[in-house]
């Protein structure tokens, strides 16, 4: 929805680095609220991408 394609990794948010061992993007996210910008970058088609996205609503 804010970019983010089918495929992509999200490989850090806002600089932090996404590590499933940490707990990955659920920890990280779980300090933002809805409404806040964050940074993703993330690996698309064998390159490095940043994002800028607002947090919404989780939709099920």
């Amino acid at each position: 929805k804010a970019g983010v394609k089918d495929g992509d990794i999200i490989t850090k948010i806002d600089g932090q680095k996404v590590l499933e061992k940490d707990g990955g993007l659920a920890k990280i996210i779980s300090g933002k609220k809805v409404g806040d910008r964050i940074e993703l970058t993330i690996w698309r088609e064998g390159k490095e991408v940043k994002i800028a996205v607002t947090l919404g609503e989780f939709e099920e």
